[in-house]
């Protein structure tokens, strides 16, 4: 096995981006996700056995960097689960050992009672963090750890542990309060990018998505930018049901819902364009292009418009998994089969 220092693992782990977890590449240490998202949900996967290279690899570099039992120690203490060996290496565990050493090999292991304290210690990190966790998602735990791995709250909690939790949630909230504020302007930014129709345009044509600009009305792209609004949105929240956890958006999720959103124009300017189609499904509910009004056609298409927008799923990223032109289609034979009722 490569040996790889502790100081790529502690570099690895601090990059600031939304990956959680930590791999080996060769002689490096990436950072990488354990997420994958489900119906709009994130949902972590753990496979057993698969961190075991990392895990063993970061548990030599923390007892090459402090020695072997301190090493080992910080290692154990490190881990959130009973089977951390075998599971992936997080950035949440590399920090913690990471400060955990630096603490004991500066106050040094005490000489008796060393398992009892060092026991009493860990469960004070586990019912901050159990408190944090149940509440932020994990960077703003691995934040509050580094706060109280710094000594900021641990003799705190040796004097009085209902004070040091309360610090502690206190710099959760903080520190969530501080994402919220940035996420919102970095949406607010790509909504204002997303306003110039130069950007628009340039958006469809690296997408291949064929749009008429000249049938583009301003109401229409005022719709656009809502329903992608409405997206990102969906795709900061951590807690569907709490909007004040809000986490980072994601290029490759905003260029997702950016090309379903110009993918839906294009199917509804298709759709309404093609004369032919629409005098037939007209014709097979009874009716005839003339038997609605101007307002009337509005509505159609506005209900087409919103049911697409729906099956792009809630943070628009689904748009790979429909054909919109059949989509489309089906959907106004549905609406006019309601007028022929």
């Amino acid at each position: 096995m490569t040996r790889i220092g502790l100081q790529s693992y502690e570099q690895a782990a601090r990059i600031g981006d939304n990956t959680d977890t930590l791999a080996l590449d060769g002689a490096e240490v990436k950072a990488q996700t354990s997420k994958v998202t489900v119906g709009g949900q994130f949902i972590k996967y753990v496979h057993a056995g698969e961190g075991s290279a990392e895990q063993k690899s970061f548990e030599a570099a923390l007892k090459a960097e402090f020695g072997e039992d301190v090493g080992s120690i910080a290692f154990g203490m490190g881990g959130q689960k009973a089977n951390a060996a075998s599971s992936p290496l997080t950035k949440m565990q590399v920090i913690k050992s990471i400060e955990f050493a630096r603490i004991l090999s500066r106050e040094g292991v005490p000489e008796s009672q060393n398992k009892m304290q060092l026991d009493s210690v860990k469960q004070q990190n586990r019912e901050i963090f159990k408190i944090i966790s149940s509440e932020y998602d994990p960077d703003i735990a691995t934040a509050v750890f580094a706060y109280h791995a710094e000594g900021k709250l641990s003799h705190v909690f040796d004097r009085d542990p209902d004070k040091a939790r309360s610090i502690a949630i206190g710099y959760a909230k903080e520190e969530s309060e501080k994402r919220v504020n940035f996420v919102e302007e970095d949406l607010q930014g790509e909504l204002a990018r997303l306003s110039e129709s130069s950007e628009l345009k340039e958006s469809a044509l690296r997408a291949r998505v064929e749009i008429d600009w000249d049938q583009f009305k301003p109401a229409d792209k005022q719709r656009f930018l809502e329903r992608v609004e409405n997206n990102f949105r969906r795709q900061t929240l951590v807690n569907a049901h709490n909007p004040d956890h809000r986490d980072y958006l994601a290029d490759v999720d905003i260029e997702k819902a950016v090309i379903g959103q110009l993918k839906l124009v294009a199917a509804i300017q298709a759709l309404f364009s093609d004369d032919a189609f629409i005098k037939s499904a007209f014709a097979d509910a009874g009716l005839t292009i003339y038997s609605l009004g101007e307002t009337d056609m509005e509505d159609l298409k506005h209900f087409v418009e919103n049911e697409l927008h729906k099956s792009l799923g809630a943070d628009g990223t689904k748009g790979l998994l429909i054909n919109f032109e059949s989509k489309s289609k089906s959907l106004l034979r549905q609406a006019l089969a309601t007028l022929e009722d």
